[in-house]
C-alpha cells in the first residue's frame, strides 16, 4: 500500500473514531461537543497542510518517476517550497533536460547516419547479433541485384543469390579484400564490427572500383598494344621486303635449290603476315571508335543477325528460335558496332554448343534488353569470374578478342551486360539497353 493511501486509511479511522466520541459528548454535555467541533475544523485546516507539506512532494516525485519511466523528457517538475524537496526536484530538472540534449543530439546524429548511408555510393551492410542482414542502403541494393531493402532486411548472406554475397560469406572480421566477379566488376570489400551493448556486430562496405580499374586497364593494355603492333609491324615490313628481294632473285634461277630456298622464304612472309593480322585483331580492339547514336529496332537488329547464322545451324542441327517483342523495342545506339556486338555473341553460343542444340534470341520492351540463351557447355567457375577480362579465352586457340570487343562496346554505350549459367543448364548473355 502506497503512503498515499495509508494517509488516507489513517484520516478516515481517526475521523469515524473523533465523530464517535463527540457523538457520545453530545449526549452528555453540548459545550463539550461544541468544542470538540472547533477543534476539528482546526485539525482538518492542519491536516490539510500537513498533506501539502508531506505527501504532495511524494506526489511530485511520484510523477517524475512515471515521466521517466514513460522516457518523456520535455516535461520539468514544479518546486513545492521544501528546501529538501526543491534540492531533489532541480536535481531532476537537471537531469531530464541533459538526458532530452542527449536524445536530441542522437536522433539529430541517427537521422544524419540515414541521410548519409542513403546517399553513399558506397554499400553498407549491417548485421545483427544472429548473423543477418539488418540494415541495407540504396548503394548495396544495387550492388546485390535486389529489387528492394526487404529482399535482404532479416536473411543471412548466403541466401542472398548474388555472386558477390557468395565471396562476402567467407570473409573473416576485420579482413579487406578486392573481389572481381567477372572482367568487369570490381569490389574493394572491408568487413569490420562496431560494440553495441558489450556485443560485437559485423558490417560490411563495398565499394564499387569497377569503372577506375576498367580506366587503368584499358590504359595499361592499349599502351602494350599500341607498342607491341608499332615495334611488329615495322619489324615485319623490314623483313618481308628483304624476304621479297630473296624470293625474287631465286625466282630467277630454275636449279632445285633455289626452288627450296624461295618455298622457304614464301613461307616465311606469309607467316610474317599472318602475325601481322593476328596483331591487327589486337589493335582493333584499341582503336574502337565512340559509338555514332541513333534509334535502332533490336528486333530488326536481331533478324539482320541471326540470318547469317542459319547455314551454320542448319549444318549443325542446331535450332535458332526467337521470341522478339510484339512492339518494336528502340535503343539509342550505334548500329554497326551492335551488329558486331550480337555477331560475337551468337558465334560464341553457336561455337558452345557445336552441334545439336539450342539457341533462343530474346528482346523484350520493358525492361528494354535482348538475351541471347544456348544449351550448349556452358561457364566452368574459373571461366565465370574471367570471362570479360581483357583478352582472355578458355578456348585451345581463342583469343579472346571477341567478348573484349563485346565489352568495350558495351561499356561505351552505358548498357548493363552479363554472361551466366542458369540454373535450368542453360548459358544467357543479357544486354539491358535501358
Amino acid at each position: 500500500m502506497t503512503i498515499k493511501k495509508r494517509f488516507w486509511v489513517f484520516l478516515g479511522l481517526f475521523f469515524i473514531g473523533y465523530g464517535f466520541i463527540l457523538y457520545e459528548l453530545l449526549q452528555h454535555n453540548r459545550w463539550v461537543f461544541l468544542v470538540g467541533e472547533v477543534l476539528l475544523a482546526g485539525m482538518v485546516v492542519f491536516l490539510a497542510a500537513l498533506y501539502r507539506q508531506y505527501l504532495r512532494p511524494i506526489h511530485v516525485i511520484s510523477s517524475g518517476i512515471s515521466l521517466l519511466r514513460e522516457k518523456n523528457f520535455s516535461t520539468y517538475l514544479k518546486k513545492v517550497g521544501q528546501c529538501d524537496v526543491d534540492a531533489i526536484v532541480e536535481v531532476y530538472n537537471q537531469m531530464v533536460n541533459q538526458l532530452r540534449k542527449e536524445r536530441v543530439e542522437k536522433e539529430e546524429q541517427h537521422h544524419f547516419l540515414e541521410l548519409l548511408l542513403e546517399a553513399s555510393p558506397v554499400g553498407v551492410l549491417i548485421m545483427d547479433t544472429a548473423g543477418n542482414i539488418m540494415q541495407v542502403n540504396p548503394a548495396a541494393i544495387r550492388q546485390m541485384g535486389l529489387d528492394n531493402a526487404q529482399k535482404a532486411v532479416g536473411r543471412s548472406i548466403a541466401n542472398l543469390s548474388h555472386p558477390l554475397a557468395r565471396e562476402l560469406e567467407v570473409m573473416t572480421c576485420c579482413q579487406s579484400r578486392l573481389i572481381q566477379l567477372d572482367g568487369v566488376s570490381m569490389y574493394q570489400v572491408h568487413r569490420k564490427y562496431f560494440m553495441d551493448r558489450g556485443v560485437q556486430r559485423p558490417f560490411y562496405l563495398i565499394e564499387d572500383v569497377s569503372k577506375q580499374w576498367l580506366y587503368f586497364e584499358k590504359q595499361s593494355y592499349e599502351k602494350v598494344i599500341r607498342t607491341m603492333s608499332h615495334e611488329v609491324n615495322n619489324t615485319v615490313g623490314s623483313i618481308n621486303s628483304v624476304l621479297g628481294s630473296l624470293s625474287g632473285y631465286y625466282r630467277q634461277m630454275d636449279d632445285e635449290t633455289a626452288v627450296d630456298v624461295r618455298e622457304a622464304l614464301e613461307a616465311s612472309i606469309e607467316r610474317n603476315n599472318n602475325l601481322n593480322r593476328f596483331m591487327a585483331n589486337y589493335a582493333s580492339v584499341v582503336k574502337i571508335p565512340e559509338p555514332s547514336k541513333n534509334d535502332l529496332d533490336i528486333n530488326q537488329l536481331v533478324y539482320r543477325v541471326t540470318r547469317l547464322f542459319e547455314s551454320d545451324c542448319r549444318q549443325k542441327g542446331i535450332h535458332l528460335e526467337h521470341h522478339l517483342s510484339e512492339h518494336s523495342p528502340l535503343i539509342w545506339a550505334d548500329q554497326p558496332q551492335m551488329e558486331q556486338v550480337l555477331v560475337n555473341v551468337v558465334k560464341n553460343s553457336l561455337e558452345a554448343i557445336e552441334k545439336d542444340g539450342r539457341i533462343q534470341v530474346q528482346t523484350s520492351r520493358k525492361p528494354l534488353q535482348i538475351k541471347v540463351l544456348d544449351n550448349g557447355k556452358g561457364l566452368t567457375p574459373s571461366a565465370r569470374k574471367k570471362i570479360f577480362t581483357p583478352f582472355y579465352s578458355d578456348k585451345e586457340k581463342g583469343q579472346g578478342i571477341g567478348l573484349t570487343f563485346v565489352r568495350e562496346v558495351l561499356l561505351a554505350h552505358q548498357f548493363f551486360f552479363s554472361l551466366s549459367s542458369l540454373p535450368d543448364g542453360w548459358t544467357q548473355f543479357l544486354i539491358r539497353c535501358d
